[in-house]
């Protein structure tokens, strides 16, 4: 019975192991895509001249906010 015991426990912990490193891998895609979406808006409500300031085009934002997160 110790064995049926230990073998259920070992499987229990072998899946809370995947269930937290699946929902961190989540978190840290959500982490990832806000930040995106922060920085795209930020750029995005600066004027051209404040764009070109920092040395971002207004076509290049995507591709900035992308490389920032």
């Amino acid at each position: 019975m110790a064995f049926t015991d230990s073998k259920t426990d070992r499987s229990t912990e072998g899946l809370a192991a995947f269930l937290h490193a699946s929902f961190d891998r989540v978190k840290e895609a959500y982490d990832r895509r806000s930040s995106y979406l922060a920085t795209r808006r930020e750029l995005a409500l600066l004027s051209d001249r404040e764009l070109a300031d920092i040395g971002v085009s207004r076509g290049s934002i995507d591709e900035v906010a992308r490389s920032a997160a």
